[in-house]
């Protein structure tokens, strides 16, 4: 048991300074660039806990253009990594300094997540297209018409870019791991809101998100209120919620407090888009940045070149992930019909409009194809959709309570009334969207975490100080509690990992297996479980992958091809 533990912890150690040096890099360069000193705050936030987000956002761009012509099972991808650090490692200076804070965010916190290794298990929808994304892109670069292979590979993830050079580690953690390092980093967000006690508001809104994670054990079905979980490895929902949580909250401290340096807009813009590669379906976000930005501009002490400068290199990354999209898909923004081209050779007319209805239809998304109460009571029962969304409804209105009996402002703050409304505006259309979008519990974390957050923000601090051992104590126990129950016992058990190595598990390759199809390519005996077998269809169609001079092209025949 301890020996498991301890192995755990140190491959997720290893694994985060890994990223954490390669954000550190990225602040290095931008440092070097504009030969001027980062503060040690951006986004109102201590830079080195943004260090391994940062680390992922660079790395997994460098891995989409190294794709373009390399696939990603490549000794050079670990070489690139070891260049990419090289300006943290110049400025390697290592002070141990140990006291609780420090041991709350790199032992404490670490420790409890890895825990939930022992009973994590791959989502269902990892069988399905997730590890079979991954492997294509380790077998092969880049691939013009590669949703003709199987349709949800056009709606690709930085994730799987990130996730495929992962498999060098055959008990595949560490696929895992990449969702622990954003709880992680939400975990020492509202920590040092917290313990630093400089800004009131976002100190308030971090109380107000640990109580609610203690409401998350209560209510319907025994709780489940939309904080943040641990999901089944391929699935990256609570990543993109707690990305959204974090960038909405501090743009609109930001607004709030007309602060709009040139470092915050460079990063701000770098995390925005890294949200959008991670799931399209947070391009919202781009409506509070347009309001970020707005006020930035409104700002007599910036102009429009001030603005605009530092969203260059983003729009450039931007630019580059659009490419491999039409050249994957034909379409722009995958599947949204009207950004495709159907004159591409390889395009299927009408697959997109098919594709995009199976999307909204598997999210259960309102169409008003159905009366509105219908279309509730239909889909309530759902992935505990009633269950989670009046669970978070009680926990809105306890916290509202609390704020009146304990956070209330004697005096109404006039100024803050544009600021209430515009951010109650932004919750209340991203509300809108999941209704027409999806409105899946798990597509709904960063919203409730948001909402949840501006009941605190918004009232009065009256806990000067707190002292550092309670709040210690709360996120240790907050953290605890988000970790499920039989995670403890199957370390208590030293039970094996329910994560596995699909390339050789038993059950996939043997038990179930594969059956012939035709011209080398096979079919899962589960029709919809190839796993990590790139020779395995998932429906039965006539499919030809023709090599190029530098790109290979994936034809569907006989539908509208010849």
């Amino acid at each position: 048991m301890i020996v498991s533990l301890l192995t755990l912890s140190l491959k997720y150690g290893i694994f985060y300074i890994v990223f954490h040096s390669t954000g550190k890099s990225v602040i290095k360069i931008y440092e070097f660039v504009r030969k001027q000193k980062i503060p040690k705050k951006i986004l109102y936030t201590n830079v080195k806990i943004i260090y391994p987000i940062l680390g992922l956002f660079a790395f997994g761009n460098l891995l989409v253009v190294f794709n373009f012509f390399y696939p990603l099972e490549n000794i050079y991808i670990y070489l690139l990594l070891l260049v990419f650090n090289i300006p943290a490692i110049l400025d390697l200076n290592i002070k141990l300094k140990i006291d609780l804070i420090s041991l709350i965010k790199y032992l404490a916190i670490p420790t409890i997540l890895v825990i939930s290794t022992f009973d994590t298990s791959f989502n269902y929808d990892a069988g399905y297209y997730h590890i079979y994304h991954q492997a294509w892109l380790r077998e092969s670069n880049l691939i013009l018409g590669f949703v003709n292979i199987f349709w949800p590979l056009g709606m690709s993830s930085i994730y799987e870019y990130l996730s495929a050079i992962l498999w060098f580690d055959t008990s595949f953690v560490l696929l895992h791991f990449l969702n622990l390092i954003f709880i992680h980093f939400f975990y020492n967000f509202i920590f040092e809101n917290i313990v630093d006690n400089v800004h009131s508001d976002l100190k308030v809104a971090s109380i107000f998100l640990l109580i609610y994670s203690f409401l998350d054990n209560f209510g319907i079905g025994g709780g489940r209120n939309g904080f943040i979980y641990i999901q089944g490895v391929g699935k990256q929902d609570i990543a993109v919620g707690i990305l959204f949580f974090f960038i909405s909250i501090v743009l609109i401290k930001a607004i709030k407090d007309k602060n709009f340096s040139s470092e915050d807009i460079f990063f701000a813009s770098l995390l925005i888009l890294f949200l959008y590669e991670i799931k399209l379906s947070s391009v919202i976000i781009a409506l509070l940045y347009i309001w970020y930005l707005a006020s930035a501009f409104k700002n007599s002490k910036y102009d429009f070149k001030y603005i605009l400068f530092p969203n260059m290199f983003a729009i450039s990354l931007f630019l580059i992930w659009t490419l491999k999209s039409f050249l994957t898909t034909s379409c722009l923004i995958f599947p949204v019909t009207v950004t495709c081209f159907e004159n591409m050779n390889w395009y299927v007319l009408g697959s997109t409009e098919s594709y995009e209805g199976i999307t909204k239809f598997a999210s259960f998304s309102y169409d008003f194809s159905i009366p509105f109460m219908d279309w509730l009571k239909e889909t309530g029962s759902f992935e505990y959709r009633s269950q989670v969304f009046l669970n978070f409804i009680f926990s809105f209105l306890a916290l509202c309570f609390t704020k009146i009996i304990f956070f209330r402002n004697k005096k109404f703050d006039k100024t803050n009334i544009n600021l209430i409304l515009l951010s109650s505006s932004f919750v209340f259309l991203n509300i809108i969207y999941l209704l027409f979008y999806g409105p899946i519990p798990r597509y709904a974390v960063g919203v409730c975490l948001l909402a949840i957050s501006l009941i605190g923000f918004f009232s009065k601090d009256t806990f000067q100080k707190i002292p550092i051992l309670i709040t210690s104590t709360l996120v240790v126990a907050s953290l605890s509690l988000v970790v499920r129950s039989n995670s403890y016992i199957s370390l208590m058990n030293n039970e094996e990992f329910r994560i596995f190595d699909p390339r050789t598990n038993n059950e996939i390759n043997n038990e179930i297996g594969f059956e012939p199809f035709q011209n080398g390519w096979v079919l899962s005996r589960d029709r919809d479980q190839c796993w990590s077998n790139t020779r395995c269809l998932n429906e039965e169609v006539e499919l030809e992958i023709i090599q190029g001079q530098i790109f290979k092209t994936a034809y569907k025949m006989n539908v509208n091809n010849e």
